[in-house]
């Protein structure tokens, strides 16, 4: 084990900028280690502002490690997003010469400021050379004398054109003069202004103190997340293969980058939900703090390896997309069950089902029983978080200790039972969360009322697709109900030519879930505002059956009656029906 140094060696040096960018001995690389180019808009403005209002800027401190042989390139410890953001300048400063017509200044800038100057113009010529996820869209648009932005496929490219696109208008803004010298001196003085900017240089000779520099500048979080945090060890852990060069930390990294990616997924999030479904229940401040201490110098590579399979695990919950070559019932209805949950948008569960699809076979979990439990899943975060709003934090703490319960259970005589356990345990807990059947009632007429919001019809159209299924499931098995499936008003929103009713009369019940259907794409939308006679008729060309069937409790009950008593009384058996049965195991 390499013993921890008491120190590290460095040097540091007062320059101005030009000194930083200017030399021929001076090229530049982000490490492997280094997180993604952040800068937005606010950073640019600040950063605008300040060049401008300040008569000697102070750029900041900029620390570097030492190059490994000449002609090596210098990596940068902390200062990348600036000295990326100064690239992306001094492209915008190029391209507007040559606007201007002075082709001859643009190359001369591109030769100073984007190559190295006196260089050749090829890959290894380029003063900063990004990582591997920015590289060649880098080189292709800030880096190229004829900049193609196409195609942006990351946010980290896309932040890169914006910023582009954002400092050249801002020189152009500045270009007032009716003459084109004058225009051309603004931009003379805005690159002495940056050659002028005042650094601190700060220099260490070795890999190990450049890790730990890293680690120490950003140790309270305020500039790098946790998972840059966590990246820098794991990195630092895990260095690329000495005769064949290949680089396992980038490869898995980047392969659960992708994975997340996929959900919409930070890793600093899904980095805690991983460890608090293994190791341990902690807040996201805490994180670092525990992984690090808790992780062996060895350990990092199993991390690795954890974290790349969780990310493919979490995907496939999220997306309801649990592989199946068998063709499986059981896996089909837990894939159904799944996008429920995420549809609801509630994602503490995962912290859970991670742990419990993590170790099912080891633990001889079957995926009828998986299912089982993920319909109780379902059916709580209906009911707690959905319908009542209930406290996240409560159920995200309960779920961790369990998984880590569950990752706990070893492979001896006793550990079927303590498994099993644990799985019953939290059926237990969730029925005894579950919120009373009045409170559910009372908070279900008000988060089911109608609005225009997607999320909202969604949730409407989730509550009568759940009915549909009950009532006729081989019918939906047969034809699903899909997005050409709407919400319709029996009571128009707009009643005043057929009901003679105003809006203001029904505004307090109109939108009631009591008073809605599906409807399918045969429903004429002109029958919208129709009296309840002819809107009867319009709606039963939908073939929605439980639509079908409450047209027809209508018309058993003659004279014709749809007011606020029937669509409230409806809002009030739809509750019901929700908590005794649609959403219970029972």
């Amino acid at each position: 084990m390499q013993p921890i140094r008491s120190f590290v060696s460095f040097t540091a040096t007062d320059s101005d900028f030009s000194e930083l960018w200017g030399s021929t001995e001076r090229k530049y690389i982000i490490p492997r280690y280094q997180r993604e180019y952040s800068w937005g808009v606010d950073n640019l403005a600040t950063f605008w502002d300040d060049i401008h209002s300040e008569d000697e800027f102070f750029f900041g401190s900029v620390v570097l490690k030492e190059a490994e042989s000449r002609g090596a390139r210098i990596e940068i410890i902390d200062g990348q997003q600036r000295m990326l953001t100064m690239t992306i300048l001094y492209a915008a400063i190029r391209d507007i010469i040559r606007g201007n017509g002075d082709s001859e200044w643009a190359s001369g800038i591109h030769s100073q400021f984007i190559i190295q100057r006196g260089g050749r113009r090829r890959e290894g010529d380029f003063i900063i050379r990004p990582t591997e996820g920015l590289r060649e869209y880098f080189e292709r648009s800030i880096q190229s004398q004829n900049p193609d932005f196409r195609n942006p496929e990351t946010k980290e490219h896309k932040r890169v054109r914006n910023n582009y696109n954002w400092l050249k208008k801002e020189i152009e803004k500045r270009l007032i003069h009716e003459s084109l010298d004058e225009n051309l001196r603004v931009v003379e003085k805005l690159i002495e202004r940056t050659n002028a900017m005042q650094i601190i240089r700060i220099v260490v000779t070795d890999s190990y103190d450049a890790y730990r520099i890293f680690e120490t500048v950003n140790a309270t979080g305020v500039d790098l997340s946790v998972a840059d945090l966590l990246k820098n060890m794991v990195f630092r852990h895990n260095m690329p293969e000495e005769n064949s060069g290949e680089d396992i930390a980038q490869k898995k990294w980047t392969e659960m980058k992708e994975n997340l990616a996929q959900i919409n997924v930070e890793v600093a999030r899904f980095v805690r939900y991983h460890w608090i479904s293994s190791r341990e229940t902690v807040t996201m401040g805490k994180l670092y703090k525990s992984v690090k201490g808790a992780t062996s110098e060895r350990g990092w590579r199993q991390l690795l390896e954890d974290l790349t399979a969780d990310s493919k695990l979490l995907n496939s919950l999220m997306t309801g997309n649990i592989p199946n070559p068998s063709s499986l019932s059981s896996i089909g209805e837990i894939n159904s069950k799944l996008r429920a949950i995420n549809e609801m948008g509630f994602s503490q569960c995962y912290v859970l089902l991670l742990s419990i699809l993590r170790n099912r076979e080891r633990l001889n979990f079957s995926w009828e029983e998986f299912r089982d439990l993920i319909s109780e899943i379902e059916n709580f975060n209906f009911l707690y978080h959905t319908i009542c709003g209930r406290p996240a934090n409560k159920v995200e703490t309960f779920y961790s200790r369990k998984a880590i319960a569950i990752q706990s259970v070893g492979n001896d005589e006793d550990s079927q039972n303590r498994f099993r356990s644990n799985i019953n345990s939290i059926y237990n807990e969730l029925s005894n969360s579950k919120p009373s059947k009045i409170e559910f009632i009372e908070d279900f007429k008000s988060k089911t009322r109608y609005t225009n919001s997607t999320k909202k019809k969604n949730l409407i159209r989730y509550i009568l697709v759940r009915l549909e299924e009950r009532e006729y499931p081989a019918q939906v098995r047969e034809r699903p109900i899909d997005e050409s499936i709407s919400i319709e008003h029996i009571l128009p929103q707009k009643p005043e030519e057929f009901w003679d009713l105003t809006v203001d009369d029904v505004e307090p019940y109109v939108h009631l879930i009591g008073n809605l259907v599906l409807v399918g794409i045969g429903f004429n939308s002109s029958a919208r505002n129709y009296d309840l006679e002819r809107k009867i008729l319009a709606l039963r060309e939908t073939a929605i059956q439980t639509t079908s069937d409450l047209l027809t409790q209508i018309e058993q009950n003659p004279p014709l009656n749809w007011t606020k008593v029937e669509i409230e009384a409806r809002t009030e058996k739809l509750a019901e029906i929700s908590y005794d049965d649609l959403w219970s195991n029972r």
